[in-house]
């Protein structure tokens, strides 16, 4: 038995029991995997060099799939896309280090932990949306993901660990909806196109050089209170600015050296774009971005003669996300006039 996946299954709660039982070894399809009393680790594939979309079962039997072991699709180099089961639990260390031609990753809703160097150098990866009960983040997760270019948290993270996302080059932006308590040391560090990065409000500490080496870096916007920070964690990162909301505690003008800057946020309309739909205009719809306090809560409004100034309500009142998005939409039927938007705070 694998000492490192035995590891993983001790952290499963439902199954402490089972850290002194032998797991069975088995084949299962492509799949290589080991079980105890109703448990799975998928522990490998029968042919290293598939490449059909891997998709991992949620079961195996009357057993539950619930990790992939460490090391288990490393250097898989054939693999262009994973999906993962509801029923997954924890992504073991290095899994699916090296897969280079992975493009795309799609998590299931239960994981919780994506141990180190799970995906690091995974450098086709473009995209991911991290699962909803996501807590920890692991050292050098995806260190290296050098074409990752959209990142989405959807959960509230414990924790980003040491480098878990260092030379991610093609990152730009980054909303952190809700880090509560420790983003780790050069986290994001030499992801040298990051522009602008939004923090969430419950952020406790920065460790040391999180964002080092990200020259273009120009503002890091915070909801809440300045959060606790090592050193310096803005080391080769000249140009940046840290902006705050009125009525947050504990800023001055420098923060770990950098200068601060009051955060005018208001509620507004940051992008409207119609999608076309092959069907016909009929079912075109638009695309109205709002953007404004996190949380806050507002009404859209249209009219069709702005003389006129006939606003009237559209739909009912809606709320922002933590960092202070969201997205309106509606159907542009080809027969009604041209409308105009506006946001009121409600």
């Amino acid at each position: 038995m694998n000492v490192k996946n035995m590891h993983l299954i001790c952290r499963l709660p439902t199954v402490l029991a089972l850290c002194p039982v032998m797991l069975q070894a088995a084949v299962y399809g492509d799949f290589q995997y080991e079980e105890a009393r109703g448990e799975i680790v998928i522990t490998g594939l029968v042919d290293p060099l598939r490449t059909e979309p891997l998709v991992i079962p949620g079961a195996i039997g009357a057993s539950v799939v619930r990790v992939i072991g460490a090391g288990a699709f490393s250097n898989c180099t054939a693999l262009t896309s994973v999906s993962f089961p509801d029923s997954l639990t924890f992504i073991g260390e290095s899994a699916f280090q090296g897969c280079r031609t992975v493009t795309k990753v799609t998590f299931g809703a239960g994981t919780e932990g994506i141990e180190k160097n799970a995906f690091a150098g995974c450098t086709s990866l473009t995209g991911i949306i991290l699962p909803e009960w996501l807590e920890d983040i692991g050292e050098g997760a995806f260190e290296g993901c050098s074409s990752l270019a959209s990142l989405i948290f959807r959960s509230e993270l414990e924790s980003i660990g040491d480098r878990a996302f260092t030379g991610c080059t093609a990152l730009t932006t980054l909303r952190l909806l809700g880090v509560n308590e420790y983003i780790g040391n050069c986290a994001f560090s030499d992801c040298t196109n990051l522009v602008t990065v939004y923090m969430g409000a419950a952020l406790e500490t920065f460790g040391d050089s999180v964002f080092k080496g990200c020259p273009g870096l120009k503002g890091v916007y915070f909801y809440g209170d300045a959060p606790d920070h090592g050193e310096d964690i803005y080391p080769e990162s000249d140009l940046v600015t840290s902006y705050y909301l009125a009525g947050t505690r504990g800023w001055k003008p420098l923060y770990s050296g950098r200068p601060t800057a009051l955060w005018f946020n208001p509620l507004r309309i940051v992008a409207c774009s119609v999608n076309r739909n092959e069907s016909g205009p009929d079912l075109d719809s638009c695309d109205i971005t709002v953007m404004g306090p996190a949380e806050g809560v507002f009404l859209l409004e249209a009219c069709t003669d702005l003389q006129l100034g006939d606003w009237v309500p559209y739909g009912i009142t809606r709320s922002l996300d933590l960092v202070g998005w969201a997205m309106c939409c509606e159907l542009c039927q080809a027969d009604r006039p041209r409308r105009f938007y506006r946001v009121r705070p409600q």
